[in-house]
């Protein structure tokens, strides 16, 4: 007898997903074909819930949520080996400037909220498509693989460098960052 097991989310009358766990077992008769198959259902809705969400908390960096660094490359390798001829891309990287000077004179938790800050500014450039997360320290990554031109990656660049300058510690200080940013074609 040949035994299958497949996991599978499927939609129910009330719209919800829910995963279940299949399994069959083909029985077959004295000539050698298939008679039947004995199957059984179990909800493994609560498990992949839980499994997800472990899943979750090992790729995302604790403090701002996005990407933790291996995550990040593990996501742009995937991602370029799909890279199709004519496709453009982008590969940002994002330094808080004098950010040691934020942690000293406006302590680590003002300096801990202005990196979350940032990493919703970068969550909110990746919404339809990117990656973005955190290398570590003050440093953060960008990577997008559905450009149209560099005028757009200039776009990027400038809208993230506004939009955190928006951002004040206090009546003088606002943050800044370096980005630097590199555009690629599929013949790299």
């Amino acid at each position: 007898p040949t035994r299958r097991s497949s996991d599978l989310q499927i939609l129910l009358e009330n719209g919800e997903k829910c995963w279940i766990s299949l399994t069959g077992k083909t029985v077959i008769d004295p000539n050698g074909k298939r008679a039947y198959i004995i199957g059984k259902i179990n909800n493994i809705n609560e498990e992949k819930i839980r499994e997800n969400r472990l899943i979750k908390k090992a790729e995302q960096d604790s403090l701002t949520h996005v990407y933790n660094a291996e995550t990040c490359r593990l996501k742009i390798i995937e991602s370029l080996q799909a890279f199709k001829s004519g496709q453009l891309g982008a590969l940002l990287v994002i330094d808080v400037d004098t950010f040691k000077i934020v942690n000293d004179q406006f302590g680590h938790l003002q300096g801990d909220k202005a990196l979350i800050h940032i990493g919703e500014i970068l969550l909110k450039e990746t919404t339809l498509s990117g990656i973005c997360g955190r290398l570590g320290g003050d440093e953060f990554l960008l990577y997008r693989d559905d450009l149209k031109d560099q005028a757009e990656l200039e776009g990027i660049c400038q809208r993230i460098s506004d939009t955190v300058k928006r951002y004040y510690l206090n009546d003088d200080y606002h943050l800044t960052v370096s980005v630097g940013a590199a555009l690629f074609d599929s013949s790299v």
